[in-house]
């Protein structure tokens, strides 16, 4: 195996935090100008000439980390090219001996006089840099993506669940019986006269509120919502995990038994009691009118869905897990709305328990 192209720790004016770093294993520690090989395994920096005599691999003890995955270049070449071409004179050098000599020298002259001594480089701590680089590589591995294909990553998901959707119907076939109605009739409606199952939400909605209010501006404003989510969360992390965190699956579950409880409380209120009937029974005149179908039904649903704000403030959520409340209540109530359209309403719309609920009258 050919040994790393290491990376290089060069010119006099190199800030690199390892300058006078003894590595793990070695003796000697990190001059500035030396080419320094850095380990993906243990974090640690050594010299070239260590990491090749160590037969390319890391001399750290208990390490042996082959190839390097990650090497960086501290400065440009052009930048070091152009600081070693500087004119020798531009550069103030103090040898060992001068510098040994300067505190006896300087020590009868006035402190005007004294030359400057060259302050003392310290060794940097090992754990920032260590750090970065761990930082650097996970961020690399965010990045990098798993290529799936079309077979079988797709096809084979997609086949079963045909699958699995054909079995299930033929043994659903052994059980209900599902007869053929005569042709329709234009001068007969049957009761009830129901909508396709994904339209039964609203067409049960159509019972409790004015149809303008049910059919057109709830569902408008639920798509406009639901359009939002995408500019409203704009962060990007943890991108297609369930509930994101187990505070949102938290948050979804709390949210699904509060939106069941609701949505079934308010249906039964209004088949056994009624808005209309309680305002009837105030004032006659407000048995119908705007109050009772569109004012109380509009207030009614912004109560209940601000108090999902209040339920949910104790988990500190973030705004990702705000918005896995607001749309797991959406979800739930659609389907709860559903159930009770098509297998709770009988004749002339009345509620029935699902096992007993009549057949449909032509």
């Amino acid at each position: 195996m050919s040994g790393p192209r290491p990376l290089t720790v060069s010119t006099a004016n190199d800030k690199s935090p390892w300058i006078g770093v003894t590595p793990p294993g070695e003796d000697t520690a990190i001059a500035v100008g030396e080419e320094v090989v850095f380990c993906t395994q243990c974090k640690n920096p050594h010299h070239a000439s260590a990491w090749e005599a160590n037969n390319n691999t890391c001399p750290t003890p208990d390490c042996g980390r082959e190839a390097p995955l990650r090497r960086r270049r501290r400065r440009p070449a052009a930048a070091a090219a152009a600081t070693e071409a500087a004119p020798a004179a531009a550069t103030t050098t103090v040898p060992a001996a001068a510098a040994a000599a300067t505190p006896a020298a300087d020590a009868g002259r006035p402190a005007a006089t004294r030359a400057p001594r060259p302050a003392a480089r310290r060794p940097a701590r090992r754990t920032a840099g260590a750090a970065s680089s761990a930082a650097a590589l996970r961020s690399a591995a965010r990045r990098a993506q798993v290529n799936v294909t079309v077979w079988p990553h797709l096809l084979m998901p997609e086949f079963l669940a045909t699958a699995l959707l054909t079995v299930g119907l033929i043994v659903m076939s052994w059980f209900i019986n599902a007869p053929l109605e005569e042709h329709s009739n234009p001068n007969r409606t049957p009761n009830p006269s129901k909508a396709p199952w994904y339209f039964m939400n609203l067409q049960e909605l159509l019972l409790h509120m004015h149809p303008g209010l049910a059919g057109v501006i709830v569902p408008t404003i639920i798509l406009i919502m639901l359009a939002a989510i995408p500019y409203i969360d704009v962060n990007s992390e943890e991108t297609g995990h369930w509930f994101t965190s187990p505070v949102g699956k938290k948050i979804a579950i709390v949210i699904a038994i509060y939106t069941t409880i609701v949505t079934v409380g308010l249906v039964v209120f209004d088949y056994y009691i009624g808005v209309r009937e309680l305002m009837g029974a105030i004032n006659p005149e407000l048995r119908t009118g705007m109050v009772p179908e569109v004012i109380i039904p509009t207030v009614v649903m912004f109560v209940f869905s601000y108090a999902i704000w209040f339920i949910i403030r104790p988990f500190k959520p973030t705004i990702r897990e705000v918005m896995i409340a607001y749309f797991t209540g959406f979800v739930v109530a659609w389907i709860v709305l559903t159930f009770i359209g098509t297998a709770m309403r009988g004749p002339g719309m009345e509620l029935y328990w699902p096992w007993a609920l009549p057949p449909r009258q032509a």
